[in-house]
């Protein structure tokens, strides 16, 4: 039980020590090109102070603080994106370098969309530098949806919760893969654009962006859950 104990603290220290991986772009040779935790921003200002990269905000996006609903997911603030007036109007994620095959460029992070919206929506999409979107994810209702066709792939989400997305595109192809939760779906990409280079991040509607955990991180519950277990078979 000490050992266990002092295993935990010794994850606990790591977590400390390493930031979580936030809204986070990997370029083909495996390369950071964007990275935010949110955590770097004042509360009540538009998203300015990335770890990697930069950002080009509408002006409609904040961050929020704990106290906001619907709370962060990692750390103490989170990105609420709130464009839905006018889903012309773009937060745009700016990469480090822009990404150029062969190769796939791979993204992640944590997104929340509100109970109650059905006659709103949000646009998650890969910009290349013509500024043209090669690929945009949308929602109708909790369906993540392909824009350009409004077609569902077979990934539902619950509102009022926070999701995982990721995305891997292997540059020049005509598919994209997009996981959900773990579960992953073939989306397709638009033929009639530039698709050998990703320059940014498109992001509009209603969304709120957050951080993906650390693996450190997500050790330290199980780790955690193991204590409780062991404590509760000894007092039984």
């Amino acid at each position: 039980m000490r050992k266990l104990s002092l295993l935990v603290m010794v994850l606990a220290a790591m977590v400390l020590a390493v930031p979580a991986q936030a809204t986070m772009v990997k370029g083909t040779s495996g390369e950071v090109v964007f990275l935010d935790d949110y955590e770097a921003d004042t509360e009540g200002t538009s998203p300015s102070a990335p770890q990697v990269g930069s950002w080009s905000p509408s002006g409609a996006s904040f961050i929020r603080d704990i106290g906001t609903a619907p709370g962060p997911f990692e750390g103490d603030q989170y990105l609420k994106v709130n464009t839905t007036a006018n889903l012309g109007v773009s937060d745009l994620a700016n990469l480090a370098s822009t990404v150029t095959g062969p190769g796939t460029i791979h993204v992640e992070t944590k997104f929340y969309f509100p109970v109650g919206n059905p006659d709103t929506s949000f646009i998650f999409a890969l910009r290349a530098a013509d500024v043209a979107n090669i690929a945009s994810l949308s929602n109708t209702g909790n369906q993540i949806t392909d824009l350009a066709n409004g077609e569902n792939y077979g990934l539902f989400f619950t509102p009022g919760t926070w999701h995982t997305l990721e995305l891997d595109y292997v540059l020049n192809s005509l598919s994209l893969t997009v996981t959900l939760n773990g579960t992953p779906a073939t989306f397709p990409v638009r033929a009639d654009r530039a698709r050998n280079n990703v320059a940014q991040l498109d992001i509009r509607g209603l969304i709120s962006l957050d951080a993906v955990p650390e693996p450190a991180s997500l050790a330290l519950l199980g780790l955690g859950g193991l204590m409780m277990l062991k404590r509760q078979r000894k007092s039984a």
